[in-house]
């Protein structure tokens, strides 16, 4: 059954609204490449197995799931701006601590609390959530286009990162 276009809740502002979200997770998940591609020399530099290195992202992935569920009760409360001041502010702080960390415990207890839990956490589900209040005829492609953040991420930071770890270092980098 389709729905009149007079009905519909779609608006060119609804594409922003996707447009700045993809955008948002693009560069929040960026933190994981920061872990994925600084596995083997931030192991070296600490001196450290490398299953450590690799653990903080196993931690992200799991407070990012913990904190998608937690964040995105709030963020039905408190609004979509609160939840993403909070990821700025949790990404910042977890990036500078795990720069400054030297203890194996402190970088993954970081890296599940402030780069996973109140950072990705806070972003990607109150996002993809957000987006489809501003859809009903084209939700699916709109969410998928946010979704599709995560990638970009990849393709994007990844090798930035790489040459940020080659050229400065994995401190500096982070």
């Amino acid at each position: 059954m389709s729905q009149d276009s007079n009905d519909s809740i779609e608006t060119p502002y609804g594409w922003v609204i996707m447009a700045a979200s993809l955008l948002i997770i693009t560069m929040a998940v960026a933190t994981n490449y920061l872990v994925v591609v600084g596995i083997k020399p931030m192991a070296e530099d600490l001196d450290w197995p490398r299953w450590v290195t690799s653990s903080a992202y196993s931690c992200m992935a799991i407070g990012s799931g913990v904190g998608g569920i937690l964040v995105g009760l709030w963020a039905d409360k408190r609004g979509i701006a609160s939840a993403l001041a909070l990821a700025g502010v949790s990404i910042s702080i977890g990036t500078i601590l795990v720069s400054q960390t030297n203890s194996p415990v402190a970088m993954l207890a970081i890296c599940f609390v402030f780069l996973g839990m109140f950072g990705n956490g806070a972003v990607f589900s109150p996002l993809i959530a957000n987006v489809t209040k501003w859809f009903d005829r084209r939700r699916g492609i709109a969410v998928a286009l946010v979704m599709a953040g995560q990638n970009l991420a990849g393709a994007v930071w990844a090798p930035a990162f790489r040459h940020g770890f080659d050229t400065i270092g994995w401190r500096e980098t982070w």
